[in-house]
């Protein structure tokens, strides 16, 4: 199975390179991904 970590990344590139979003968009993805990630992790 995937890494979860490899996978957020995956995301992310996709957002960047298919839907186009911006540097900034996909960074604020991310915080919030790590943030969810961080609690799902704690449970």
């Amino acid at each position: 199975m995937a890494d979860i970590k490899q996978l957020k990344n995956d995301f992310l590139e996709y957002l960047e390179i298919e839907k186009n979003r911006s540097p900034k968009t996909v960074e604020n993805y991310g915080h919030y991904l790590n943030r969810f990630l961080n609690f799902a992790s704690d449970r």
